[in-house]
């Protein structure tokens, strides 16, 4: 086995050159080691190149846009189902059974080469070509830690969610994939699958009376996962992965298996007033045993010591040993007002809906928050993100602007390394027009939590409106991965790869929303009258008008004083062109607060409208 910082070091190389070859709708269809050559003398780095595209395909919607040349018909006819090319060994399940391809089938290939890079074992394997095809469609590989005790656990984790089965549970990008290998490299931790540091805190159920605490299962959830995360020598699974567990029934050993963990902390919370009862347990997903199980009961005063008594106990089953600076961290408290912590915890649940009422409801609950405690960094940056959107979305005074600056900064007084008050501070500099400054503060978000949605949504943008479309793509795509119902980060990405010329890479994206996306959060959110609106914009997408025009009126009927609703129906318009209609609807959007003449210049959706005369009239009179 190669060692494991040069076997990372070098997959992702290959991950990068196939982010470079998928941008362009190319899918190599033959990674194995022969493809890859490994150059230089290792005194300044090996370098890895990624060779023989001779079996490669474009994908059909790249291919149409090139032409009808016979490379382009040769090129489409490997697209279709029953063509089996490629190496048995290194071959996806549905290349095996002669299925259509798209990018995902290259990332199983390079999880099948990188599995054989740190073991020096293949996955699959068998006595003829025919035994390792049937083992590939149908067999688990053992698992890498088996192989190699001292495998990093996560790396693990990586390679076998490259190797899974439905091309729907791998990465769904290169990129993102790299991301992944890149972060790894960044923090390694010790210790395979096999060692005790490892854990996945699944979702706390919400068993209030009431049963409208869910901000609270939640956000304990979120503060336990960031208290672990604080220990170097454990593992924690992302609380983006955690989160998306929720709600759904859980086989201990499965989950094991699958997040590649040793334990998992399962709880359910009630809250009845101010009165408090939390279950926690520890798992031993091997065994399915429990480590440890308590029953916590108090009020809200007493969450401070719960939260720390559930860590101080995980540390203890798990028997480990914690630094002074850890055992520091994990006491040291945002705020120490229960009533505080328990207004931002919804004032936060709320910011993720982006409607007028939920934004103007969180403002008020951070604003208690620091009136209650105004050393409270937390709320502070809370606050800022909620004045960022409403300033951009509804009410477009520089007063708003000034106040998301000065409370993001106020945060990184009281907090300089909090991650949420840089994203923050980058969607208020955004919208200043500080494109520099909002920039650092995405990277800066990002670099302090890899899981932060809100900073690659933010980048996404900046890069777009740079003319750098091909980093917005990857930027806007990680945010998706990491918050699939946050919907805006879609649309956005639609924007860039119409920009780039490359739909087809938004098509997986279209039917995601549509089937299940959408459908899910409008089942809870009913009244959420932007994504019905944005649900009716997918369906025009995905070719059923009729449908379309329905959400979309009725979106605009539900709230038609929202600039964004209202501009969104004018690119309705625009796509159906009825001009006279579309000019009317986005005249009436700018003067509802819709005023960035930048987005609706470079915005895709409005070009049936770039030849109307009165296009440019309203451009010019209402920002020139």
């Amino acid at each position: 086995p190669m060692e494991v910082e040069a076997a990372v070091e070098l997959a992702i190389e290959i991950a990068d050159a196939l982010a470079a070859a998928h941008a362009k709708g190319i899918i190599h269809r033959d990674i194995k080691p022969a493809n890859i050559f490994v150059v230089g003398d290792g005194s300044a780095g090996l370098r890895a190149k990624m060779l023989d595209f001779g079996l490669a395909k474009l994908a059909i919607g790249a291919a149409s846009e090139v032409g009808d040349d016979d490379a382009t018909q040769t090129a489409l006819a490997m697209t279709m189902p029953g063509v089996v090319m490629g190496t048995v060994s290194y071959m996806s399940p549905e290349q095996a059974l002669g299925k259509g391809l798209d990018h995902r089938s290259d990332l199983f290939s390079l999880g099948v080469l990188f599995y054989e890079l740190t073991t020096a074992q293949l996955p699959f394997s068998g006595d003829s070509s025919f035994d390792v095809l049937d083992r590939i469609v149908r067999s688990e590989p053992t698992a890498p830690s088996l192989v190699c005790p001292d495998l990093p656990s996560p790396l693990e984790r990586i390679i076998l969610k490259c190797l899974a089965k439905e091309p729907d549970a791998r990465f769904q990008s290169a990129s993102e994939l790299r991301d992944e290998l890149a972060a790894l490299a960044q923090s390694p931790t010790e210790g395979g699958s096999s060692s005790k540091g490892s854990i996945l805190v699944l979702p706390f159920a919400d068993f209030s009376p009431d049963r409208d605490n869910e901000y609270f299962s939640d956000g304990l959830t979120e503060e336990i996962i960031a208290s672990l995360s604080k220990i170097d020598s454990l593992a924690v699974i992302s609380r983006t992965s955690a989160m998306k567990l929720k709600g759904s029934e859980h086989d201990i050993r499965a989950l094991g298996r699958e997040m590649n963990v040793r334990c998992v902390l399962d709880g359910s919370v009630r809250k009845a007033g101010n009165a408090l009862r939390i279950t926690a347990q520890l798992v031993d997903t091997r065994t399915d045993t429990h480590l440890w199980a308590h029953t916590y009961k108090g009020t809200l005063d007493d969450i401070f010591e719960i939260q720390e008594l559930v860590a101080q106990r995980i540390t203890e089953a798990l028997a480990l040993k914690l630094s002074l600076e850890e055992k520091v961290v994990l006491t040291r408290r945002e705020t120490d007002d229960a009533e505080a912590f328990d207004r931002c915890l919804r004032g936060r649940h709320l910011l993720a809906r982006d409607t007028k009422e939920a934004l103007a409801t969180a403002i008020g609950l951070f604003e208690q928050a620091i009136a209650i405690d105004p050393r409270y960094a937390v709320a502070y940056a809370g606050l800022a993100e909620a004045e960022a959107k409403f300033y951009e979305f509804y009410d477009r005074s520089e007063e708003r602007l000034e106040r998301a600056s000065e409370n993001a900064f106020k945060a990184l007084m009281y907090d300089p390394n909090l991650p949420d008050a840089y994203a923050a501070l980058a969607l208020a500099q955004y919208n200043k027009g500080n494109l520099a400054d909002a920039r650092i503060a995405c990277e800066r978000s990002i670099e302090l939590d890899q899981d932060n949605y809100i900073g690659y949504w933010a980048l996404g943008r900046l890069y777009h409106v740079t003319d750098r479309d091909r980093e917005a793509s990857d930027a806007l795509q990680r945010a998706i991965e990491l918050n699939p119902e946050f919907y805006p980060a879609y649309f956005m990405f639609r924007m860039v790869t119409q920009a780039l010329g490359e739909e087809w890479r938004y098509e997986p994206h279209l039917q995601r929303l549509l089937g299940e996306i959408f459908p899910a959060y409008l089942d809870r959110n009913p009244d959420d009258a932007r994504a019905i609106n944005s649900y009716g914009m997918e369906l025009f997408m995905a070719g059923r008008p009729e449908e379309s025009r329905t959400y979309v009126e009725r979106a605009l009927e539900m709230s038609p004083e929202d600039p964004l609703i209202v501009y969104a129906t004018a690119c309705y318009y625009s796509f159906v062109e009825q001009p006279g209609r579309a000019l009317d609807l986005l005249e009436r959007a700018i003067k509802a607060g819709f005023r960035n003449p930048e987005y609706i210049k470079c915005d895709p959706d409005l070009r049936n409208l770039h030849g109307e005369a009165r296009y440019h009239e309203l451009l010019a009179s209402e920002f020139d």
